[in-house]
């Protein structure tokens, strides 16, 4: 489907859709009808189903997912059964959850679960970790995964329970600002690397902005021989300063922020990855206007800008699987 066919969906399906009708539409079905997509395929289904997404969340202000978050269980079924994007943000979790728990990975493959925002979870064949991971629900993943890495502290990207859960297990946190006490091994103050679990993790320090200096850590991630060497990596919020970056070796999964005017900085000239997982997506904390919150449309057409690599856009619960 070309780009203009695209927006033109969107915006048909968003006229459409009233509060009544979106109040009317199961966000079950709809979720069902995602995952029965494949975010490397495009197809009237897949547009159909984003679109109406879409217009759930911006059908959710910025102080109503607030509210969510803090709400406790009875107040927070009220808010799913009101806003439809948030019963969709909470099966996510619980599809993402209930499939690492049993999802045998096979050799020479990695399963990469989009959880919200620029949280992943990573599957080989031996080990389970995640990245970014920030959730109401996110300390429920706490038994399943064997570490973690996050790349700044800001609240989109972390969560405060999940920490003290991992720490608590005697799981590795990786960050640049979690450190329990003076001696914790997996404080990142400069470049390095460091091995968990026979993962590689090489680390680089990256300003988020002009102001945020030297505040996101990016992770290069060798995810073992059962993967044939899969490398994954993740740049947070980073404000893809070329020198800041070093890529050890070749990237197979790169996974930006949607950040059209300056990703391209590094993605061709530094980074040649052979797939982009474009994310920060309807991030429900910004405020639902240009520039703060970016949209699906907008990420589905930046991604075809792109001609050095596979640009996807796989959305809240779905699997890649990456196969090398």
């Amino acid at each position: 489907m070309k780009i203009n066919q695209v927006k033109t969906l969107f915006i048909f399906v968003f006229g459409f859709l009233s509060c009544e009708n979106m109040q009317a539409t199961e966000p079950a079905q709809i979720s069902r009808q995602l995952y029965q997509t494949d975010c490397t395929q495009s197809s009237a289904l897949r547009d159909t189903t984003l679109s109406k997404i879409q217009a759930y969340g911006d059908s959710c202000t910025e102080v109503t997912f607030q509210s969510y978050l803090k709400a406790d269980e009875s107040q927070a079924r009220q808010l799913e059964k009101n806003y439809p994007i948030l019963q969709y943000y909470k099966q996510a979790a619980d599809k993402v959850l209930d499939e690492i728990k049993v999802r045998k990975v096979p050799q020479g493959q990695v399963y990469i679960w989009c959880l919200y925002n620029m949280g992943y979870i990573i599957k080989t064949p031996s080990v389970c970790f995640g990245i970014d991971l920030n959730h109401k629900y996110a300390a429920r993943f706490a038994p399943y995964i064997d570490f973690l890495c996050i790349t700044h502290k800001h609240d989109d990207h972390v969560d405060k329970a999940l920490n003290e859960l991992m720490y608590q297990a005697g799981k590795p946190v990786v960050s640049n600002f979690f450190a329990p006490d003076s001696t914790y091994p997996y404080l990142v103050k400069n470049p390095g690397s460091l091995q968990i679990k026979g993962i590689k993790i090489t680390t680089n320090i990256n300003d988020h902005n002009s102001t945020l200096r030297n505040f996101v850590v990016t992770y290069q991630l060798d995810c073992g021989s059962d993967t044939h060497n899969t490398v994954i990596m993740h740049v947070g919020d980073s404000s893809f300063n070329p020198k800041q970056y070093s890529v050890e070796s070749p990237v197979d999964v790169l996974i930006p922020r949607y950040a059209p005017t300056i990703d391209y900085k590094i993605i061709g000239p530094v980074i040649q990855p052979k797939v982009i997982l474009m994310s920060h997506i309807m991030e429900l904390r910004h405020v639902n206007k240009p520039g703060s919150r970016s949209s699906i449309p907008q990420a589905l057409e930046h991604n075809q800008s792109f001609q050095q690599a596979k640009a996807y856009l796989p959305f809240w619960g779905e699997l890649f699987i990456y196969t090398r």
